[in-house]
């Protein structure tokens, strides 16, 4: 069962035709001048290569704080795992 009105459906037609224009206004700029297409490649590559050494995902030496209200062994065993890791 569709939900969206006629009125939606006209929208979205319209926001999907303004989208597809300016993709094809950029695609005629790019073609005009190809220093931005030399941009265009160059820059997302060397934006890959900084940030691909720049980032570490690994976490460490974080400081952690347990609440143990229950006080029991497994909230202890628990506890105690987190620690060793």
């Amino acid at each position: 069962m569709n939900s969206t009105t006629p009125k939606r459906q006209s929208e979205l037609k319209q926001s999907l035709g303004r989208t597809i224009s300016l993709i094809i206004k950029e695609f005629i700029q790019i073609k005009r001048n190809r220093q931005n297409f030399r941009l265009l490649l160059i820059a997302p590559i060397v934006q890959l290569v900084i940030f691909g050494f720049a980032s570490r995902l690994d976490v460490r030496d974080i400081n952690v704080v347990v609440a143990d209200l229950d006080k029991s062994q497994i909230s202890r065993d628990i506890i105690s795992a987190f620690s060793r890791s």
